[in-house]
């Protein structure tokens, strides 16, 4: 924390120590500390589901940076499908699952085109189950995950998260890019 000091205390001299004492704390959280390790990003998890629509090309632009590799995960709910064989029957279970995979594809097939696009190379697979907890049991292995705000539904207003990305987030121990 030398360096952040240092430096904050060059910037910011003449202020009373009150205003830089604040100052030092508001930003202690997004500057590097001297002991903290810095990882490099290597592999990079990007989960979907029906409620991601898109990826932003900020975001495409960020990954490039980093020429990880990328993984694209179409999670279709497993409970849902319960629910809706318990209620309607297997008939429109499986009428359900062929809707959401069917989109999974056009949705893997799109992410996956952009992502060419910009010369970086993506695997993508399918798969049903927990959609919170097959993520966070498969996001162990990366380095970084790309969580889109609307993963999972459930967004009440224009800039809020979704509960599962926010539960997502706070879970993991995998560091998160939010989108």
């Amino acid at each position: 924390m030398g360096y952040l000091s240092s430096l904050l205390n060059r910037k910011y001299r003449g202020y009373g120590e009150d205003r830089y004492a604040g100052i030092q704390k508001e930003y202690a959280d997004f500057l590097i500390a001297e002991d903290e390790e810095v990882r490099e990003i290597r592999t990079v998890l990007f989960p979907l589901d029906y409620f991601v629509r898109s990826v932003p090309d900020e975001v495409y632009s960020l990954l490039k940076l980093y020429k990880a590799e990328i993984t694209l995960i179409y999670v279709t709910d497993s409970d849902i499908a319960g629910q809706i064989k318990d209620t309607l029957g297997e008939c429109a279970m499986n009428s359900f699952l062929e809707n959401r995979e069917s989109y999974g594809r056009e949705l893997l097939d799109k992410i996956s085109h952009e992502l060419s696009e910009r010369d970086l190379k993506a695997a993508a697979r399918m798969i049903t189950g927990d959609i919170s907890q097959t993520v966070e049991n498969i996001a162990k292995d990366y380095d970084l995950i790309a969580v889109s705000k609307s993963y999972g539904g459930g967004r009440c207003r224009g800039n809020e998260m979704s509960p599962l990305s926010q539960r997502l987030v706070h879970n993991m121990k995998t560091a998160a890019l939010i989108y």
